[in-house]
């Protein structure tokens, strides 16, 4: 199981917390014990609303592009698991959050 913890954001997608995501899927994707991987979330209104806008309108042109890295490869992450993959995906599923 990976958890999406950020319910005070509806999960959004911050720089800090794709990194943290993309290292929990890499663990899971090298753990020869691992036969499946369901991402789920915490909270009770979203499984994740995408992208963290607020924290995106706080960044400078360098912060962007940092940030553009991190979640870039959190989702390069996710599509390179050699696992199966379950979502289980409840309430708002937007941009990112919907994807990959």
């Amino acid at each position: 199981m990976v958890t999406l913890n950020r319910p005070e954001s509806l999960n959004a997608i911050s720089g800090e917390f794709a990194n943290e995501l993309a290292g929990a899927l890499l663990q899971a994707a090298a753990n020869p014990a691992t036969w499946v991987v369901v991402l789920d979330a915490a909270g009770d209104k979203a499984f994740c609303v995408g992208a963290d806008l607020k924290e995106r309108n706080k960044l400078d042109d360098g912060g962007w592009m940092r940030n553009r890295i991190l979640v870039r490869a959190l989702f390069d992450s996710l599509r390179a698991l050699p696992q199966p993959t379950i979502a289980s995906v409840f309430g708002y599923a937007l941009g990112g959050g919907f994807s990959s």
